[in-house]
């Protein structure tokens, strides 16, 4: 796959995805839709960052009661855990080069320090 390919691969979609949801908000703002009725994106959006800590725990809790369901069942099943200490995703934020090194890895910092393979 040349790598203009994959780029249209990737493009038309999220430029459909992007046209889509513009179409969306705009129909919502022009006609006054209520709501209940048709919330605009940008408004679901809002609620879901508002509401991430309740959705991040319903989403553990439903997984975790998914996974004892297939265990108890017998279904095959295999995890793949990324080992990597923590990654330091956040290395990537702005405040990595705005705090001394030591105190951003006191803030930051993600490893744990487990043996997941143990």
């Amino acid at each position: 796959m040349t790598s203009r390919h994959a780029v249209a691969t990737v493009a038309w979609p999220l430029l459909f995805g992007a046209i889509f949801l513009a179409l969306w908000e705009a129909v919502v703002q022009i006609f006054d839709l209520k709501p209940y009725f048709l919330p605009s994106p940008s408004s679901i959006l809002e609620a879901f960052v508002d509401n991430f800590g309740i959705i991040w725990d319903a989403t553990v809790y439903s997984g975790t009661n998914a996974l004892i369901g297939l265990r108890r069942r017998g279904v095959p099943l295999v995890i793949v855990v990324v080992d990597n200490d923590g990654g330091g995703i956040f290395s990537f934020l702005p405040q990595a080069d705005a705090l001394e090194p030591e105190r951003f890895e006191q803030l930051f910092g993600t490893p744990h320090g487990i043996d997941v393979a143990a």
